[in-house]
C-alpha cells in the first residue's frame, strides 16, 4: 500500500518523500480519495483565505496536480472534513485549473505530512515524509547525490542531464503483459484433476489473504499513468518453451548454478539447478532448468524457449508474491556483438507453472524512436507515447552530425535497444520487489551510450499478469 500511494501522490510530493503507514490519526493535512468516481484518487484539502475556509480539490493529468473544484465551505461541509487541517495559502493559488505543488502548499517547512487516503470503501493512515535523501538514478556511476528536489534535483546530480517531456494523452491506461500458461498435467498419483497442478495443501491463499488481493487492486490504479504501447497487427506472443514431469537429472550436461528457494510453495525448500552443454568458453547449448521437489523427490524439467546463449544464469526473487519466490533465467545471445539481454521469468504463485515475463514479448512491444534535434538534444518517443528530451551538451559532439554553433548538419536518428539489463528493486515496506528494464539509447555513428530508457513492472495476482508502473529517461553519465 505505501509504494500505491507514493505513486498515486507522484507529481505532488517531492522525487525524494517516502510514504509509510501509520495509526491513530487524529487530524491530517489533506485527503487522498476518489472524489469523483473517475477510478483515479484527488487531493481534497482546505484552505483558508480572508478568514474563511475553502474546499478545494486537485485532480492530476501527466503527473501535473491542478485545481479542478474550489467553492467556500458549508456547515454541513466543515463537519464532513472536520479531520483536516486548515492551511493558509496565497490568494493567486486559489483559481481553477492552477497547477500546484506540495511546496507552494505547505511552503516547504514541513518535515512530514499525515494524510488520509480512501481506497475502494477502506481507510489508511499514512505519513509522507520529506526528508532528503539519496536516490539510486540509474546511471554506470552508481547512485548520486540528490541536493534538491523535484526537477532541480535532476539538474544537480551527476549522473543526469533530463528534461523529462510529457505524452500528450487524454487519459491514462495501465498496460499488461500477458504470457499463455504452461498447463502442466497433475503430478502422477496425486493432485487434483483440475485446477492448480501444484496444490499440495500448503498454498491454498499462496501465503496472502483477501486483503493483499485487495491491496493489489488498490496499487494497480494509483499507477495507471502510462498509455498502453500500439499492438502491431502482427504481434504473436512467442512460444513459452517445454516442460517435462519426474524426469532424472541429466549426466551429459554440465551444472552451471544451483540454488535452494521456496518456488512451489510446499513446506521445504526446492533445489534449482541449471544445466547446459558447454561448447565454448561461456557458451552453453541446451539450456534446462530443474525444479527438485524436496517433498516427493520428483524433478520437473524447464526447457526455455531460447536454450543458448552467454553466461548463463538464474536467480530467486519474490516478484510475483511474498511466499513464493520466481525463477529469473538471463543470458545473452552467443554473438557477442548482440548487445542484448535474454530473460524469462517463470513463476508456480498462480498454481500452475506460467512464464510471467518474456523478453521477446517485452523487445516487441516496448520500442521507440529517438531523433536528433537542434541544441544538443536528442528527442525519444516510446511506444507508450512518453516523450523526454535528453540534452547531450556536456558530450563529447559528433561533428558528424552538428556543426560549431548546435544546429543539425542533417537529419540523423539514435537507436532505442532492445533489453540490455535488468534489476529488481524492493521499496520500502514492500514485501515483494518490482522488476526493472533498461534499453540503451545509442548513437549509431559511433556506437555510444547517449542514454537509458528504464521502465518498471510489479505483478498483479488478482489478475495474473505483470503491470506497468513508471517508466523514466537518462542521460549516461560522463563522469
Amino acid at each position: 500500500m505505501d509504494f500505491y500511494l507514493q505513486n498515486a501522490l507522484k507529481g505532488f510530493l517531492p522525487e525524494q518523500a517516502t510514504v509509510k503507514m501509520i495509526s491513530n490519526l487524529e487530524d491530517a493535512d489533506f485527503l487522498l480519495s476518489d472524489v469523483d468516481g473517475d477510478d483515479q484518487p484527488e487531493i481534497v484539502l482546505i484552505l483558508e483565505y480572508d478568514h474563511k475556509g475553502y474546499l478545494v480539490v486537485l485532480d492530476r493529468e501527466n503527473f501535473i496536480w491542478r485545481v479542478s473544484f474550489i467553492q467556500e465551505l458549508n456547515e454541513s461541509e466543515e463537519k464532513e472534513f472536520y479531520f483536516l487541517n486548515e492551511l493558509d495559502i496565497l490568494p493567486e493559488l486559489m483559481e481553477p485549473g492552477k497547477e500546484i505543488t506540495l511546496e507552494e502548499v505547505f511552503h516547504g517547512k514541513n518535515d512530514s505530512l499525515d494524510f488520509i487516503a480512501m481506497v475502494d470503501g477502506a481507510k489508511y493512515e499514512a505519513v509522507a515524509e520529506l526528508t532528503k535523501g539519496l536516490s539510486r538514478l540509474y546511471s554506470v556511476g552508481g547512485a548520486a547525490q540528490i541536493l534538491g528536489w523535484g526537477d532541480k534535483a535532476l539538474e544537480k546530480a551527476d549522473a543526469v542531464n533530463i528534461q523529462p517531456v510529457q505524452a500528450k494523452t487524454e487519459s491514462n491506461y495501465d498496460w499488461v503483459i500477458k504470457s499463455p500458461a504452461m498447463e502442466i498435467r497433475p503430478f502422477p498419483g496425486g493432485g487434483p484433476g483440475s485446477g492448480p497442478a501444484f496444490d499440495n495443501g500448503q498454498n491454498d491463499n499462496n501465503g496472502q489473504n483477501d486483503q493483499n488481493d485487495q491491496n493489489d487492486d488498490n496499487q494497480s490504479e494509483g499507477l495507471q499513468s502510462i498509455k498502453l504501447p500500439m499492438i502491431k497487427s502482427n504481434f504473436k506472443p512467442k512460444t513459452s518453451g517445454e516442460y517435462f514431469l519426474d524426469v532424472s537429472l541429466p549426466t551429459d550436461l554440465t551444472l552451471i548454478d544451483q540454488k535452494v528457494g521456496q518456488v512451489k510453495g510446499g513446506i521445504n525448500n526446492d533445489t534449482i539447478r541449471l544445466y547446459g552443454k558447454l561448447i565454448q568458453p561461456d557458451i552453453y547449448e541446451s539450456l534446462s532448468i530443474f525444479i527438485e521437489d524436496s517433498e516427493e523427490h520428483s524433478i520437473i524439467q524447464i526447457i526455455p524457449p531460447v536454450s543458448s546463449g552467454l553466461q548463463p544464469s538464474f536467480e530467486l526473487v519474490n516478484f510475483s508474491g511474498e511466499k513464493y519466490q520466481d525463477i529469473v533465467l538471463s543470458f545473452k545471445p552467443q554473438m557477442i556483438l548482440e548487445d542484448r539481454l535474454f530473460v524469462f521469468i517463470y513463476s508456480f504463485q498462480t498454481g500452475n507453472l506460467k512464464m510471467i515475463f518474456d523478453s521477446r514479448d517485452f523487445n516487441e512491444s516496448f520500442d521507440g524512436v529517438a531523433r536528433y534535434e537542434n541544441d544538443y538534444k536528442i528527442m525519444v518517443t516510446m511506444s507508450t507515447q512518453q516523450r523526454y528530451i535528453l540534452d547531450i551538451s556536456k558530450r563529447s559532439i559528433n561533428d558528424q552530425i552538428y556543426s560549431n554553433n548546435g544546429k543539425l548538419l542533417h537529419e540523423t536518428n539514435a537507436v532505442v535497444m532492445p533489453l540490455s539489463e535488468i534489476e529488481f528493486v524492493q521499496y520500502l515496506n514492500e514485501k515483494t520487489e518490482n522488476l526493472v528494464t533498461v534499453q540503451e539509447i545509442m548513437d549509431p555513428l559511433n556506437n555510444n551510450v547517449l542514454g537509458y530508457i528504464v521502465t518498471t513492472f510489479y505483478f498483479s495476482l488478482r489478475s495474473g499478469t505483470l503491470k506497468l508502473a513508471k517508466q523514466e529517461a537518462y542521460v549516461q553519465s560522463m563522469y
